[in-house]
């Protein structure tokens, strides 16, 4: 079985498991509570600041890019990666969206952001998991590794490779991460707020590992992180379709109107 399939099936499989728990406590005969705009205008106004926070992170990885060219690539790659399984596409949008002679230098710092990314997603969802020796020094491999590595891009691509990413960039990479990290769990908490539920860093960040963690089809992983929001709060009654109704506002807010964005931006472009 391919990795297209696979990542069909757990998407298929989540989705299925999201409805079948929303069957079995009856949401649809809760009395809902009325959602609390204030959460709601609040993750609504970090949604800028979540994707500024990586705009910024793309200009200090592509020096002397423009705002608004950084803006435009960011954006474009989310487009891209709202209809690839695992947000593959990203790379691949924000790259073709770059002139050809920056190509080379936007593949190296979108592997560089996206390892950092990935590091600061892990090591908090490892905090969270309460792990002992064993996760510190893994964590602690993993960083020595994203600071002394730096990728290359392959020459079947026929570019000319870039240059090394330096330390002092890969550090100033993992900090941006971190702040974007600390924004967008920000809104999950808020997202939860706005449905009723207390929800606590720790539960959001396991969700966020968890939806790292697990393949997805395409439509911006659309039903796996549901499915793990129950897997982790295991919710009853009522709660089951608050939290999958917050789960699928942080989905729309983050995911769909970007991509949104990006495909009108990738439509002008033509």
């Amino acid at each position: 079985m391919n990795r297209r399939r696979l990542s069909i099936g757990i998407s298929l499989l989540a989705l299925g498991w999201v409805a079948w728990q929303v069957w079995r406590h009856e949401v649809w005969a809760v009395e809902w509570p009325e959602p609390r705009w204030a959460a709601v205008g609040g993750v609504l106004a970090l949604m800028p600041v979540n994707w500024g926070v990586e705009v910024a992170k793309w200009r200090f990885l592509n020096r002397g890019l423009a705002w608004g060219t950084a803006v435009r690539e960011v954006l474009i790659g989310a487009g891209w990666a709202f209809v690839t399984p695992n947000r593959i596409g990203e790379v691949a949008g924000r790259v073709a969206a770059a002139p050809a002679d920056r190509r080379a230098s936007a593949a190296r710092a979108f592997a560089t952001s996206g390892a950092a990314q990935l590091f600061v997603t892990v090591a908090a969802g490892g905090v969270a998991l309460e792990g002992r020796w064993g996760w510190a020094a893994g964590l602690a491999a993993g960083l020595g590794a994203f600071l002394l590595w730096s990728p290359r891009v392959p020459k079947r691509f026929g570019w000319a490779d870039a240059e090394p990413m330096s330390v002092g960039a890969r550090l100033g990479t993992l900090g941006l991460s971190a702040a974007r990290y600390a924004v967008f769990s920000g809104q999950f908490v808020l997202a939860f707020a706005a449905m009723g539920l207390a929800v606590p860093w720790r539960s959001v960040a396991l969700i966020f590992l968890g939806n790292t963690a697990v393949p997805s089809a395409a439509l911006g992983e659309l039903g796996v992180r549901e499915a793990v929001t129950l897997a982790v709060l295991r919710p009853e009654g009522g709660a089951v379709g608050a939290a999958v109704v917050a789960a699928f506002l942080i989905w729309i807010v983050n995911l769909a109107v970007p991509a949104a964005v990006g495909a009108v931006l990738q439509g002008q472009a033509k």
